[in-house]
């Protein structure tokens, strides 16, 4: 029992991780589908509301496409760096 504990501590500590870092996503995404006003501290129903028109809050679309475009441009740059790096040490 002692050896799979060890073994497995790594994994443990990885579940554990990603269910406290998924948690606020998961509640976030749940009460998106709640049906009341601004507060979600209670369940008033379900409703798709909040989905129809996800553009509709100021400036949320924008910050989206900011998101997606740094993320793009943050992938080519490392990709690009590992790229250089894989290059210059393989040849020599």
């Amino acid at each position: 029992m002692i050896n799979w504990f060890r073994k497995n501590l790594i994994r443990i500590y990885m579940v554990l991780g990603f269910t406290y870092l998924f948690i606020p996503v998961a509640y976030t995404f749940a009460f998106s589908f709640n049906d009341s006003g601004k507060s979600n501290l209670v369940w008033k129903g379900f409703t798709f509301k909040n989905w129809q028109n996800p553009c509709g809050a100021p400036d949320v679309c924008k910050a989206l496409g900011n998101s997606i475009q740094i993320g793009l441009i943050a992938t080519l740059i490392s990709n690009n760096s590992w790229n250089s790096y894989c290059i210059c040490y393989r040849t020599k």
